[in-house]
């Protein structure tokens, strides 16, 4: 690798060892070199523009000449004075010098991947920044559109919404993306190796392996003892939360495991000890409610209406065990997160309004013998 200046700039007019320039790729030419000199005819040039030393670590900072400044590591070493006076000489250099950069094709190649990663990087930020966006700013419409629009699947099902699928096939693969995606991206954060992480992933990853493994089989064997097949279920629904399930899976997982900065403490272990315990009581409401009306199901004779517990308060805890779930994964995700935030706002407007549905159908399926005290999904309120 060549540094090289044109004319006689002071700041670069001395010989060192290509060795002294820790750089990126092949630096197998190790001999002295005058740094204004062209690197031979194997060099290609890559760039031009000009070179400024980074002060505090002694990195020279590459800034081409559309004005963009990349540092590609190139740190003259000051472990001896002849490269002590090459990076004290850059350092005089006022305010910029002009050089070009000369490499070997394994170097170029180097830099090239180092580039491509950058420029990765910077396109998950924004990518980043406009998932969350997206869920921020669509819960409000799609709390409206539930509200008056419920979605066509369970007791509401009906004609005109396309073609359909088994309903736990419907399950599986809507859900899947919880699964699949974060078990894909969470190795390639910086903080895939870090306990905290870890343990913040777990609770997501238990809930969406019970979601996606075992609710569909349980729905598929209480059809079986029905003897009758699994009910169907709307291929465009399916679509809508797979999309959904995507872009809540990236930000989670993203969050937690690359832009997140765990640093633990008391006030840490004390949210999530908070959150976990509000997590896994609503993890354990929505799980026994799923079970009550799956057991009601598969006794056949048509809907009964449930009754014990959680159900003498709400129509729907399961609903309202979900909601819990992700309100505890805000508290355990600190609520400076946006990512916790959106999900928990996402869960409120998908939820809230089905469970209304659900509570309004029961009172038109079994009129007066349906307990009138019994509220849709939050107790006394709602």
């Amino acid at each position: 690798m060549l540094l090289t200046s044109p004319g006689n700039h002071p700041a670069l007019q001395h010989s060192l060892q290509l060795s002294e320039l820790v750089g990126l790729g092949d630096q197998a030419n190790r001999g002295p070199t005058d740094l204004t000199r062209h690197a031979g005819p194997h060099a290609q040039w890559v760039m031009s523009g000009s070179v400024k030393l980074r002060p505090s670590t002694h990195d020279l900072v590459l800034e081409t000449s559309c004005g963009e400044p990349t540092d590609y590591g190139l740190r003259p070493s000051t472990s001896s004075s002849g490269r002590a006076r090459v990076c004290r000489r850059i350092r005089e250099a006022i305010p910029q010098t002009p050089y070009s950069l000369f490499v070997s094709e394994s170097c170029r190649r180097s830099m090239d991947s180092s580039l491509w990663i950058r420029q990765l990087l910077d396109s998950d930020q924004r990518l980043f920044r406009h998932c969350i966006n997206l869920l921020l700013l669509s819960s409000l419409p799609i709390y409206i559109s539930c509200r008056f629009i419920t979605a066509p699947f369970g007791k509401h099902v009906r004609p005109g919404w396309g073609p359909t699928l088994p309903a736990p096939l419907a399950w599986f693969l809507m859900e899947s993306p919880t699964l699949w995606l974060t078990l894909l991206l969470f190795p390639l954060g910086k903080n895939h190796s870090d306990p905290i992480a870890r343990i913040l992933i777990s609770p997501y990853l238990i809930h969406y392996a019970n979601r996606t493994l075992l609710y569909p089989i349980r729905i598929h064997l209480a059809s079986a003892r029905l003897k009758r097949p699994a009910a169907r279920f709307p291929a465009s629904v399916a679509a809508m939360a797979f999309a959904f399930n995507v872009v809540n899976a990236y930000l989670q997982t993203r969050w937690i495991s690359h832009y997140a900065d765990h640093a633990g403490g008391a006030l840490f272990w004390c949210r999530f000890g908070a959150g976990s315990a509000v997590f896994i009581a609503g993890m354990a409401a929505n799980c026994w409610a799923d079970r009550v009306l799956l057991r009601l199901k598969s006794e056949g004779g048509g809907y009964k209406i449930p009754r014990g517990g959680l159900f003498e308060c709400v129509s729907c805890p399961n609903y309202m065990g979900e909601i819990l779930e992700w309100f505890g994964w805000g508290v355990v995700m600190n609520w400076s997160s946006a990512a916790g935030f959106a999900f928990f706002l996402s869960t409120i407007a998908n939820l809230a309004p089905r469970a209304y549905s659900h509570h309004k159908w029961y009172l038109e399926k079994f009129g007066e013998d349906y307990p009138r005290k019994r509220k849709a999904v939050i107790p006394f309120l709602y």
